[in-house]
């Protein structure tokens, strides 16, 4: 979808994993949540 951002936990094989114990994850999506705002472009976290 345009204007959208994927955020993928590279050893997370289910959906869903915010707030799961991954700050990568975690500070993209509260980022988002808390201030509107998008990485820059799609996030792969470790």
């Amino acid at each position: 979808m345009r204007g959208s951002r994927l955020v993928t936990w590279a050893d997370a094989f289910r959906h869903g994993v915010y707030a799961s114990g991954n700050a990568c994850v975690d500070n993209a999506v509260s980022r988002y949540l808390l201030d509107g705002v998008l990485p820059a472009g799609d996030v792969t976290c470790p």
